[in-house]
């Protein structure tokens, strides 16, 4: 029965001037939620390595080929014009919202977060412990999933976050889905395990995780059934500010790392459990990613 529905909703696609007519036969419904904040160019990895903002606006031209209905944050009014253009073809399915970026939850706490990477002993990874601005982005999809999960303008059943340049401009010139995880536990939030050792990474303590940048899973994939999507991204934002209190940032992986730790868990007390993705051998960021996508045969 899913397959006809596929099958029906590839042919409409290209019979009818509005490719979304039949988008809700997508298997599952899931809301694809993503953020481009312009904080102009930043160093990554190393002091003299700069990410540009080109960078961001040639990764989103996968966005294109993605059937999914969208949700999109931005400040830039430049990239708000630019997806709704690369959108044009599903904008019954997209939604591209302009925003202030000191209106977001996480930009509030800009200014602690910058006291704490000047203080002389704090580690410096760039940008992570080195841009306020880029960190606060890095909490900031949560602020964003909470909004779109609340909002839950398709009405879907589940979410998933995307990072803006997960998939490669090239990934796809097909289109193409993304849908529920294989063996996918509907309690759980699905996301890329990047640790060989799981139990012995969970023995760490919140100090070591945040001062050596360590990470228990990628963050730029995360999927979820609704209800539970909610639950974490208000978890997830406790534990920004408990571990904040305790002169302690990063990333966003390691907030999350922090709180799922056997320490921050006997602290925090998440409700609501990681389901592991483990690429076989080496770890991989974008595992999870290659799992999800489903390429319309029809395209």
């Amino acid at each position: 029965m899913a397959d006809a529905a596929i099958f029906y909703f590839q042919r409409t696609l290209y019979k009818e001037s509005d490719k979304t007519s039949t988008w809700q036969t997508i298997p599952e419904n899931t809301t694809v939620v993503t953020a481009y904040i312009d904080i102009g160019p930043f160093s990554k990895g190393y002091l003299h390595r700069k990410r540009s903002t080109t960078f961001y606006f040639e990764r989103a031209k996968a966005f294109k080929f993605l059937l999914n209905s969208l949700i999109v944050f931005t400040n830039s009014n430049i990239f708000k014009h630019y997806m709704l253009e690369l959108r044009r073809d599903l904008l019954s399915v997209t939604k591209v919202f302009l925003i202030d970026s000191m209106s977001i939850r996480s930009f509030q706490y800009i200014k602690q977060i910058q006291e704490i990477f000047l203080l002389h002993s704090y580690p410096k990874y760039y940008p992570h412990t080195t841009n306020p601005m880029y960190t606060c982005v890095t909490h900031a999809k949560f602020d964003f999933l909470l909004n779109a999960t609340t909002e839950n303008t398709f009405k879907s059943k589940y979410f998933m976050w995307l990072d803006v340049g997960y998939y490669s401009s090239k990934t796809s010139l097909k289109m193409f889905y993304l849908s529920k995880p294989p063996s996918f536990d509907e309690t759980k939030i699905a996301a890329d395990q990047v640790v060989s050792n799981l139990t012995q990474a969970l023995e760490l303590d919140p100090n070591t995780i945040f001062k050596k940048k360590m990470s228990i899973v990628a963050a730029g994939l995360l999927y979820g059934e609704r209800s539970r999507i909610i639950y974490f991204s208000k978890l997830y934002q406790r534990g920004f500010r408990y571990f904040l209190s305790q002169n302690l940032t990063n990333s966003e992986q390691q907030v999350i790392y922090a709180i799922y730790c056997d320490k921050g868990s006997r602290i925090l007390k998440p409700a609501v459990e990681l389901q592991y993705y483990r690429a076989p051998g080496a770890p991989y960021y974008h595992f999870l990613g290659t799992r999800l996508m489903k390429v319309s045969s029809l395209s």
